[in-house]
């Protein structure tokens, strides 16, 4: 159908930016917002249930950061395309998102004049990128081309998606009960989980794993840290 709008899913924990989205997406006829979630468990399900065109989502996501949540919908919904909000514009962000496969990367600033033909530059197949981003993402393959490699997160990359999960879950201060109710498994699974990401680590107390975690851009610190 021609007259088919564009279905979109709004991913981000402030809920008055996700009304001030949902405002600005109305504006434009061809595009509909069709749910909406606050962390990153949330909008998993969302996808699952709406099977939105697009994801607009922003990294710093309560319980599962935005790095994972893309991960995880590319595998299991990849005719859903991602585009990314966010406050931070660093290469090691921006590649590890594009290598997960988003199609979008917009920094939170930009978003009144550039979200409209983010998405519907998306839906047709394109890449989108602000301008700022694309100078980054440019930089960044000409410092590979003069034999400099793009620093990426360092150790977090020997964790596994379910110990990166429970690190995030722990460095927000969640128990290992609530972790263990959040994700449906039992306590004595969530702290073999905690003891295997300390010894990867190196990492011996819990505010080792919080400084790690912040360190390497698995939650921010200014962050909604709080439940």
């Amino acid at each position: 159908m021609k007259d088919q709008k564009i279905t979109v899913c709004l991913a981000d924990d402030h809920a008055i930016l996700r009304e001030g989205l949902e405002s600005l997406i109305k504006q434009a006829q061809d595009i509909e917002v069709i749910g909406e979630a606050s962390d990153g468990h949330e909008t998993i399900k969302l996808v699952e249930e709406k099977q939105p065109d697009i994801l607009i989502l922003d990294i710093a996501m309560p319980k599962l950061n935005g790095i994972e949540v893309s991960n995880r919908i590319k595998k299991k919904f990849p005719k859903t395309k991602i585009i990314i909000l966010s406050m931070y514009d660093n290469k090691e962000y921006i590649f590890e998102l594009f290598s997960c496969g988003v199609s979008g990367y917009l920094p939170k600033e930009s978003v009144a004049s550039d979200l409209i033909s983010a998405i519907r530059a998306v839906h047709k197949g394109d890449f989108y990128m602000s301008s700022s981003i694309s100078k980054k993402v440019v930089d960044g393959f000409l410092q590979m081309g003069q034999g400099k490699k793009i620093k990426k997160p360092s150790s977090k990359d020997n964790l596994t998606s379910k110990e990166k999960e429970i690190l995030q879950l722990i460095a927000e201060g969640y128990s290992s009960r609530e972790i263990a109710g959040l994700l449906n498994t039992s306590m004595k699974t969530v702290d073999t989980h905690r003891n295997n990401i300390m010894k990867k680590l190196n990492l011996h107390r819990k505010s080792e794993l919080i400084k790690y975690a912040i360190q390497q851009g698995i939650i921010q610190i200014n962050a909604n840290i709080v439940h």
